[in-house]
């Protein structure tokens, strides 16, 4: 298990990351508990995870059944039934105006249903096919006062589907991932899961992005990187324009580790943000030391 602290202010509230329970027998695997999503827990080498909350890498970590089979030499199967985790916040639902009211990630009972395909390649590399599908219901609540339109629940499909490879030649490591999709990932449209149209219809949110990343090793432990990312969204209701179309990073990253325990590091970072009518930037220097248990 592993769990770390979240929150703004002090005190930080606890927050549980992984705990799940594993059971082996020959070629097949069985975990039950809280863990990665089968449609990626990859990262680019960044310190700066919290930049891909909203940025081309759809991810989550969630409460699952999971199957794993090795019975093929050359790849591992997996499939797991995931709780539908969409309701945790970091998902909204963009309402058109007319409708006086305001719409949010209902009430989910269904799981999602993903599954991955993982074949290694060179030495330590690997490309790795992963999709995922479920449905979620959306809540729309009127406003006080309001007689546009009742209050409602409505199911909408969700899927996506994600390619990841890692690539290692030498001393040079090249990865990256590419994902296209509706509604089917935690941290994909954006965080715009759905869309409330002018006559009420509810629409899912497609999107597509994917990052890539170079590493390359230095001598005495040392690495640099270079990372991109994106995620775009695409028109999900003609009569309803979407907040943002598009957030992308780029950055570069120089570290060293230590006695295999101690790790600094380096990192800048440029982010924008694209509404369509203007757009937003960052530009994030880090300085970084870590002590790896």
């Amino acid at each position: 298990g592993q769990k770390d602290t979240a929150g703004d202010l002090v005190p930080f509230i606890p927050r549980l990351r992984h705990a799940y329970a594993e059971v082996d027998v020959g070629t097949s695997q069985l975990l039950v508990g809280q863990t990665w999503a089968l449609v990626g827990w990859e990262f680019p080498t960044s310190f700066n995870w919290d930049f891909e909350f909203g940025q081309g890498n759809p991810y989550n970590r969630v409460p699952q059944i999971r199957y794993t089979s090795t019975a093929l030499s050359f790849m591992k199967l997996s499939a797991a039934v995931l709780l539908n985790s969409a309701d945790n916040g970091s998902a909204g639902v963009i309402v058109n105006k007319v409708n006086e009211g305001t719409g949010a990630i209902g009430d989910n009972d269904l799981p999602i249903a993903q599954a991955r395909i993982e074949v290694p390649i060179l030495d330590g590399g690997l490309i790795a096919l992963s999709g995922s599908g479920g449905f979620t219901n959306i809540a729309f609540k009127p406003d006080d006062g309001s007689t546009a339109r009742p209050a409602f629940t409505s199911s909408i499909p969700g899927g996506m589907v994600v390619l990841f490879a890692k690539v290692p030649v030498s001393f040079v490591t090249v990865s990256g991932k590419v994902w296209g999709g509706s509604s089917g990932g935690f941290n994909s449209g954006i965080k715009q899961f759905a869309v409330v149209d002018g006559a009420g219809n509810v629409h899912a949110v497609p999107a597509g992005g994917g990052w890539l990343d170079v590493d390359l090793k230095l001598p005495l432990d040392s690495l640099v990187a270079a990372y991109g990312s994106i995620d775009n969204t695409f028109t999900a209701a003609n009569d309803t324009a979407l907040p943002l179309q598009r957030n992308w990073t780029v950055g570069g990253v120089l570290s060293t580790m230590w006695a295999k325990k101690v790790q600094t590091g380096v990192e800048v970072q440029y982010a924008q943000t694209d509404t369509g009518i203007q757009s937003f930037n960052d530009v994030r220097f880090s300085l970084v030391a870590v002590y790896w248990l």
